[in-house]
């Protein structure tokens, strides 16, 4: 399945493709940018830019293969150790489907280069594999980036589609978690990054060791 958009910037245009397949049994779901002209701003370069508004024609491509499990294992026990961390704040979560991603741009026809991360956060809506979605089911994505894996909350309110905001460009995760409306799951509006977790995990062990010298003292 693929998208083909046309993005006009300056005297330029920027051929922007997005496209999904699958190696399950479910066809992939449609994969799309909540704006096409932020999602061009964050994938080329300040320099890059000015020449595409001068006239220049550029192509920026996403492809996306849906997958039950990765390919890799030490990718696999970095989404393990993610999950576990997710989980203090989050409670129980469980494991939905994974989409590894492969981006790319070029200007004026030049040599194509990969993009590992964009200059700013931008949204990426998925759509929901039908099996995936049930009433009462908030919905998470997290990504692995150089082995660190960050877990990011549902911010629409559409039962059908995962939209999260983010910069990162990696393996996906979309995790689910049944029994909380997702209708008032961007109430909080949080992001749970792997180094706000581990912050709090030191935390929850100072206060543990400080309950236990405390009770120690007083007898």
């Amino acid at each position: 399945m693929q998208e083909t958009t046309q993005v006009t910037y300056g005297e330029g245009t920027i051929t922007v493709m997005v496209s999904t397949e699958s190696e399950t049994e479910v066809s992939a779901p449609d994969i799309r940018f909540g704006d096409y002209y932020q999602a061009v701003e964050a994938s080329f370069t300040v320099k890059e830019l000015e020449e595409i508004s001068e006239g220049s024609s550029a192509f920026l491509d996403f492809h996306y293969v849906m997958t039950d499990e990765p390919d890799n294992e030490d990718e696999a026990a970095h989404f393990e150790s993610g999950i576990e961390r997710a989980q203090m704040l989050t409670g129980p979560l469980k494991t939905g489907v994974y989409f590894e991603v492969k981006a790319e741009k070029s200007v004026d026809g030049e040599e194509v280069n990969p993009i590992d991360t964009l200059y700013d956060d931008i949204e990426f809506q998925y759509e929901l594999p039908r099996y995936l979605v049930a009433e009462k089911r908030a919905y998470y994505a997290m990504t692995d980036v150089m082995g660190v894996c960050d877990i990011e909350e549902d911010v629409d309110e559409d039962a059908d589609t995962l939209s999260v905001s983010t910069h990162n460009i990696g393996t996906t995760l979309i995790l689910y978690q049944d029994g909380k409306d997702k209708a008032g799951q961007n109430q909080s509006g949080f992001v749970l990054k792997s180094q706000h977790l581990f912050i709090l995990a030191i935390f929850a062990l100072g206060l543990a060791w400080w309950a236990l010298d405390k009770r120690y003292r007083q007898r």
